[in-house]
């Protein structure tokens, strides 16, 4: 259980790294030297919410994936590649085959991290927004 609990804090960590590294990215981007406080508060804004949405929009694709999405489509990919190459020794599957065996292998990535870090800094987002507006 322990490992467990590891295990998840270092994926949340890696996540919110990445998350704010693309945050302060932006930042850096649209520059903040000589900025008066309001247009501050909007570049933080406009960083906070595109990492945010972002991250939602990535959490929505792995969901997507999750529920088999995207097997038709890797299976019409690897059968054009296999009839392109001359010399390919592979029996091709069925698709029913495969897709039965892309859907035994347990997948790694969850996408509830992604939504809550994506929830965490949409969430951030509306309090600058909502400070902007105040001034």
């Amino acid at each position: 259980m322990k490992e467990q609990k590891r295990a998840n804090f270092l994926r949340y960590l890696i996540g919110f790294s990445l998350a704010i590294s693309v945050a302060v990215g932006i930042l850096f981007i649209k520059g903040v030297n000589g900025k008066t406080a309001k247009e501050l508060l909007q570049t933080l804004h406009d960083a906070f919410f595109a990492t945010g949405a972002f991250c939602l929009l990535y959490a929505g694709l792995l969901f997507v994936d999750g529920k088999g999405a995207f097997l038709g489509i890797d299976y019409a990919f690897r059968r054009a590649i296999q009839a392109l190459l001359p010399f390919s020794n592979k029996t091709p599957q069925k698709y029913a085959q495969d897709r039965a065996q892309k859907q035994s292998i347990k997948k790694n990535a969850s996408a509830d991290i992604s939504l809550r870090i994506g929830a965490f800094f949409l969430f951030v987002s509306l309090v600058f927004l909502l400070i902007w507006l105040k001034t």
